[in-house]
């Protein structure tokens, strides 16, 4: 009885401990909003590890596109994006440890969401973005360095017309 409740009282603290953790890393930014979902609630299913069906992949895609341009100075930042020294600690950590039962959201998830989402806009509606998106090209910013080979997200972001 005892083994049990220092199990429960544990993870309760882990629980308790992650959910404080994701309110101090999470960002203090507005995002456009489409039939009452933020547009990272959209972009989401466009992760790795999501497992989204045709159908809803169409959904969220149909709904970054009538967020349209509104959505360009949050993707903007999210393409930029880059996580501090101990954001970027805690989520190696949490990687580590997959029975840890939260996620914090990283720089590279950001970035993918971004790079979809200027994807799905397209040439027509993203045009306007790519000046910024050379610019932070230049500047060394959206840049995945963990994995084989460094890609950086703002190349590939206005990719299909």
């Amino acid at each position: 009885m005892r083994k049990k409740l220092s199990i429960l009282l544990t993870v309760l603290i882990l629980a308790v401990l992650g959910g404080m953790i994701q309110i101090a890393l999470r960002p203090r930014e507005t995002e456009p909003v489409y039939q009452g979902r933020k547009l990272s609630f959209w972009l989401s299913d466009y992760l790795p590890g999501a497992k989204a069906s045709p159908e809803q992949l169409q959904r969220d895609s149909a709904a970054v596109r009538e967020i349209g341009t509104n959505a360009i100075p949050v993707l903007l930042r999210w393409i930029s994006a880059k996580d501090g020294p101990l954001k970027h600690k805690i989520i190696v950590w949490i990687y580590e440890h997959p029975r840890v039962p939260f996620r914090v959201e990283s720089a590279v998830d950001k970035q993918m969401m971004a790079a979809s989402a200027f994807s799905i806009l397209g040439r027509l509606q993203a045009t306007s973005a790519v000046p910024a998106l050379v610019e932070i090209v230049k500047q060394g910013g959206g840049t995945k360095t963990s994995g084989v080979g460094a890609q950086t997200f703002p190349i590939f972001a206005p990719g299909r017309a």
